[in-house]
């Protein structure tokens, strides 16, 4: 809409003080078809054709030989589809002497969704679409194809223009309630990417401002050059010298791009969803905040309710974990080990640079599957721990697991060793 805007503004300036005519800027009329004599109206089929015959009479040349049906086919496919026909195609339209058969072949080929992959290739040309950053980093976007997929959708229902252009500049502005079109507006950011001015650089700096002024000015380029066909280039330094834009309509322009941020965000095409989604994180947020309704919605005996019964559904398929209380420890490289009376173990003494520990423990279990290591803080380590080296480190690189059964029948011990 702001690009149409400033095509309304220009279209209605007229020709500056002493410069040519702004032909390119003049509203669009409807001229009257020129007139033909009788064997050139048996000719022309529509008016356009009328314009044409005129020029061609101009230049003293003649139409050429109308093309032969095989030739009308593959002209066809390859304009809307970018492929050539199928040969039971070609054999069904050569065989079809109906009238209409070239006009149904036509509306055949611009419903078939091929028509949208090969018509928005054209666009993303316009766009200068990529799905890498550009520049000399060049990432990958891996988020860029939903833009893609929009394009070709658009093509596909044959979306008026008017429309197409609304929601590529500003559809989360002008249809806030349909978030399925938040990827129309990776138009706006379709462009290069200069990760190195605009990431890696201190905001602070004149050449992060550089940057950034550059990449606003690939958004307001691309917008002008796609809706106005006009370049806007020079008007960042001075009034434009071939067309009547000023720079306070650049920089008018490229204020309406200045708060866009170029960013992968997530978002919910289903209205539904994402109101819900809205409803909950509110509810999240006034309860950050303490406020007090909030905070004594949280006892309601409904929703009591609703959270008891989802922990029940999350503890029945928890996995079940039995702590095994040592029976021995023993360090080879003379630590002191003691077991706590959680049945945490604690090492003191001597730091050897690498050591193992051995420690047996009995477990009354049938078909253990998972054997899990914790390491603990605790105040009497250096830094609080877990580990022993001086910044509080523990480097743990192997664990061997052993199992066996033991005198009287019990369940063995299990040794386990460790280097830390």
């Amino acid at each position: 809409m702001v690009a149409i805007a400033l095509a309304v503004t220009l279209f209605g300036q007229g020709p500056a003080q002493g410069s040519p005519e702004w032909w390119s800027l003049r509203p669009i009329a409807r001229p009257p078809a020129p007139v033909l004599d009788a064997a050139e109206a048996a000719w022309a089929r529509t008016p356009v054709d009328a314009f044409i015959l005129r020029k061609l009479r101009e230049k003293g040349l003649a139409p050429a030989p109308e093309a032969d049906r095989r030739t009308l086919i593959r002209r066809a496919a390859f304009d809307l589809t970018g492929l050539p026909p199928e040969p039971e195609e070609v054999e069904a339209f050569l065989g079809d002497s109906s009238p209409g058969a070239y006009e149904r072949l036509v509306e055949r080929l611009l419903a078939s969704p091929r028509h949208g992959e090969r018509w928005a290739r054209h666009w993303m040309d316009v766009v200068h679409f990529a799905e890498t950053h550009g520049h000399d980093q060049d990432r990958i976007r891996p988020n860029a194809w939903p833009y893609r997929d929009y394009l070709i959708e658009s093509f596909n229902a044959d979306m008026p223009y008017a429309r197409f252009v609304e929601e590529q500049l500003a559809a989360d502005a002008l249809y806030p309630d349909e978030p399925r079109l938040a990827p129309a507006l990776g138009f706006i950011a379709a462009g290069p990417w200069d990760e190195s001015s605009l990431r890696d650089i201190r905001d602070d700096t004149i050449d992060r401002q550089i940057g950034f002024y550059l990449d606003r000015d690939d958004m307001v380029s691309t917008a002008a050059s796609a809706f106005l066909g006009a370049t806007v280039h020079c008007a960042r330094c001075h009034d434009h010298k071939f067309d009547p834009i000023t720079q306070d309509d650049y920089y008018g322009l490229q204020a309406v791009f200045a708060g866009v941020g170029r960013a992968d965000r997530a978002y919910d095409p289903d209205p539904e969803v994402r109101r819900e989604r809205r409803r909950l994180r509110g509810e999240l947020e006034a309860l950050e905040r303490r406020e007090p309704a909030a905070v004594a919605a949280l006892g309601n005996p409904g929703l009591q309710a609703e959270v008891r019964a989802w922990e029940e559904s999350v503890r029945s398929g928890a996995v079940s974990w039995t702590v095994l209380v040592p029976e021995s420890v023993t360090s080879a490289g003379g630590s002191s080990l003691s077991v706590e009376p959680d049945g945490s173990v604690l090492s003191g003494g001597p730091r050897p640079e690498k050591d193992t520990y051995t420690i047996a423990a009995r477990a009354a279990l049938e078909g253990i599957t998972a054997v899990r290591v914790e390491v603990l803080a605790d105040s009497r380590l250096p830094k609080g721990g877990p580990g022993r080296q001086d910044n509080g480190n523990l480097h743990l690189s192997e664990i061997r697991l052993l199992t066996g059964p033991a005198a009287g029948g019990a369940s063995g011990p299990a040794p386990g060793g460790a280097e830390a």
